[in-house]
């Protein structure tokens, strides 16, 4: 589990920070360094309009179905239920943290985690299925994982030209079964993983919802 605190700042804004669970070994077998370093953002009010904050993010009013987020510093951005609500946690590991939980599914989360890197692209690392693979190897040398799988791997471009790896896997340990959708990317220098989890018990149930979350992560 992943144990959360937010603190207010003014103007009714809320700053947070967070952990990505699963980023942490990506970058570390991809090259990356994991820097002593903290980015905050605010929580998404509802019926708030869009707004800023300093070095943090900008998050757009709460509709229906969905809340977008972006960097303020227009680097990347992504959306997340309305039933989501972002978190923190105290100890940072990465560059850039942000994470958003269920309120509702319990171990449904999201979460983006941004390090510096070595390599200048994901081709130069190998294709999305030797990328995958990698990652799968490194969950089942975790403690406590029984068997890691992986289910799919895919590359995405977007219209500005940059390269998207979609994996897709699952990873079974002695805390539970968990499911898990990972779109990376890298951009000057910066590695950054944005992945989705819940366990596989309630994966049919919002997988749609999981990919298109998943999906939903630019950069800009």
């Amino acid at each position: 589990g992943v144990a959360w605190g937010v603190s207010a700042a003014a103007g009714g804004v809320l700053r947070v920070g967070g952990v990505a669970r699963h980023s942490k070994s990506l970058s570390a077998w991809l090259g990356g360094e994991v820097p002593k370093a903290r980015v905050v953002g605010p929580r998404a009010v509802p019926g708030q309009a869009l707004f800023r904050a300093g070095g943090g993010l900008v998050v757009g009013g709460r509709s229906a179905s969905a809340v977008e987020l972006r960097a303020e510093d227009g680097t990347y951005e992504f959306s997340y239920p309305a039933g989501f609500a972002v978190t923190s946690k105290p100890l940072k590991t990465h560059l850039v943290e942000v994470n958003v939980k269920s309120e509702a599914v319990r171990g449904y989360s999201a979460g983006l985690a941004v390090d510096p890197i070595k390599i200048p692209s994901l081709e130069a690392f190998g294709d999305p299925t030797t990328v995958g693979n990698r990652v799968v190897g490194v969950e089942r040398r975790k403690d406590g994982v029984l068997s890691a799988d992986l289910v799919g791997a895919e590359r995405a471009q977007d219209a500005r030209g940059i390269v998207y790896y979609d994996l897709d896997y699952v990873a079974e340990s002695t805390r539970g079964n968990n499911r898990f959708l990972s779109r990376i990317a890298i951009r000057e220098g910066k590695l950054h993983v944005f992945t989705v989890q819940t366990k596989q018990a309630d994966f049919g149930s919002v997988e749609a919802e999981a990919r298109d979350m998943a999906q939903s992560f630019h950069l800009l």
